[in-house]
């Protein structure tokens, strides 16, 4: 593992695809039937074993980007986005035919001014084997922290993991203790329920957060679970608090797909 790591990645977004985030695991689910579910890096499931879950970092992320269609991928999921769009010309709607290829390469590294990101729909509460081997529940522990500065801390635990398993995946070290990760605010929001791609609903506590870091990383990264599906991905931002936002009923939301 190296001291600082150069990554590839890339947005495409498709502007005349209409899509708001509790649509996003049926365009996840659209957009792998039409290569019959044949390319892991779509999905991270063994395509020979049925509910065989591939445990890696996601390499292709689906999202609601401004209000429409988008993909996000990483490294050798450029090449695989890029020659699935130019192989499946044919079978695509027109809807997404058109996209926006924004591609970007990080210098991922540790530096001594922090940077603010804003994280999106972020889903930290779950249940996970710690290092002893007994599980425990991010959310148990969540409703037994009493003050604001219990509460922030264990966000920054959450988020600190997540970072440094991003991190091990690009084959980026992080030196001991040297990563620096502070919760400057956050909000949390129980979301209405989300269909998903075999016709079931789920719903979420996510949050919205702002923190800051001594580490650079990608653009549009995703952090946490769900993160394939639209969930905790994040933007560079130049303020420690979150934007002021109008809250909308999702009923409002959702657009009729034209896919």
């Amino acid at each position: 593992m190296a001291m600082a790591e150069i990554v590839s990645s890339v947005l495409v977004k498709f502007p005349n695809a209409p899509l708001q985030r509790q649509q996003v695991d049926i365009f996840r689910g659209f957009i792998n039937e039409v290569n019959e579910w044949k390319n892991d890096l779509f999905h991270n499931h063994k395509i020979d074993s049925i509910n065989g879950v591939i445990y890696r970092y996601p390499l292709i992320q689906f999202r609601a980007f401004e209000d429409a269609a988008a993909i996000w991928a990483l490294q050798e999921g450029v090449g695989a986005l890029s020659q699935y769009l130019h192989q499946h010309s044919d079978n695509l709607p027109d809807t997404l035919l058109r996209y926006e290829w924004s591609p970007q390469k990080t210098i991922i590294e540790l530096e001594e001014k922090h940077r603010f990101y804003h994280l999106r729909n972020w889903l930290p509460f779950n249940k996970y084997r710690s290092f002893n081997g007994t599980t425990k529940d991010n959310w148990a522990e969540w409703k037994q922290a009493i003050t604001l500065r219990e509460k922030t801390t264990l966000l920054e635990r959450i988020l600190t993991g997540q970072i440094l398993d991003f991190c091990k995946n690009v084959g980026f070290r992080v030196p001991d203790k040297a990563l620096i990760v502070e919760v400057t605010d956050f909000k949390i929001i129980t979301q209405d329920k989300y269909p998903t791609s075999n016709g079931s609903s789920l719903s979420f506590k996510v949050v919205n957060l702002c923190y800051r870091t001594n580490l650079i990383l990608p653009e549009f990264i995703g952090l946490g679970k769900g993160k394939s599906k639209g969930f905790g991905w994040q933007t560079s931002s130049q303020y420690h608090t979150l934007p002021i936002f109008r809250t909308r009923h999702s009923e409002n939301l959702l657009f009729e797909f034209n896919f």
